[in-house]
């Protein structure tokens, strides 16, 4: 995991955002046409997608294995004053509760 996550902190450990601050266009067409409502970004980086759901008015759990991608999240989502939850974590340590999946 540490591998991983020093590969993920180098990466993201420059000033400007790697992949932009704009949400990935493909992720911003498909949560338009879905009803809002709690939504889990497993693998977030610096936060474009997830601070652009909140800006629709999900409910938006995030999370990243990267320390410094979850700043840059933080500092994203300052920016935007919108409700977010930010957490560092790897997949093998989040817990996914059942009550909370929409299926």
């Amino acid at each position: 995991m540490a591998a991983k996550s020093d590969f993920w902190n180098s990466r993201y450990s420059v000033s400007e955002y790697v992949y932009g601050e704009l949400p990935n266009t493909y992720l911003k067409e498909q949560l338009e046409t879905l009803p809002v409502g709690s939504i889990l970004f497993v693998g977030e980086g610096e936060g474009r997608n997830s601070v652009h759901a909140a800006k629709l008015g999900w409910k938006v759990t995030a999370y990243d294995l990267s320390v410094e991608g979850k700043e840059k999240q933080r500092i994203l989502h300052t920016n935007t004053m919108w409700r977010l939850i930010i957490m560092w974590a790897s997949c093998m340590s989040y817990i996914i509760k059942k009550s909370n999946l929409m299926w």
